[in-house]
């Protein structure tokens, strides 16, 4: 089930911004995305902290915004928990506004979950020689 059409969830959902405004006054800030250690080719550096803005309402706090965003996902058979509700939050705070509402716009990315079947394949380099007996795969820092 959707979000519903309700003033309270367009309202809440309408004040979130991805960058922090000039005058923050009257405004919470919450953490989306943590820093979070990286490597690429170039060598370790640490992903940012990212970070949505919102004006609180009076009948319905953000918190309960992010309880529904878990329910809409447990609905849909999708894991979820807090960190990747306010993924979905944070991503809706970027996604390209319409003229249409904010709650149409968020339900149109819940409306995007799907079933499928994933396979991951690492890919090594090179053959490995009968020395080589454990093998670490992912991220080493």
């Amino acid at each position: 089930m959707p979000l519903p059409q309700q003033s309270p969830f367009e309202d809440l959902l309408q004040s979130i911004v991805p960058v922090r405004p000039d005058d923050t006054a009257g405004l919470l800030v919450e953490q989306i995305l943590p820093s979070t250690p990286a490597r690429d080719q170039t060598g370790l550096f640490t992903e940012m902290e990212r970070h949505i803005w919102y004006r609180p309402q009076p009948a319905l706090t953000f918190d309960a915004l992010v309880d529904r965003v878990q329910k809409e996902l447990r609905d849909k058979r999708h894991k979820t928990d807090r960190s990747l509700a306010l993924c979905m939050i944070g991503l809706f705070a970027i996604g390209t506004r319409r003229d249409d509402s904010a709650v149409s716009a968020f339900n149109r990315i819940t409306a995007t979950i799907d079933d499928c079947d994933l396979s991951q394949f690492f890919v090594t380099p090179g053959k490995c020689d009968d020395k080589i007996s454990t093998f670490r795969l992912g991220l080493l820092l």
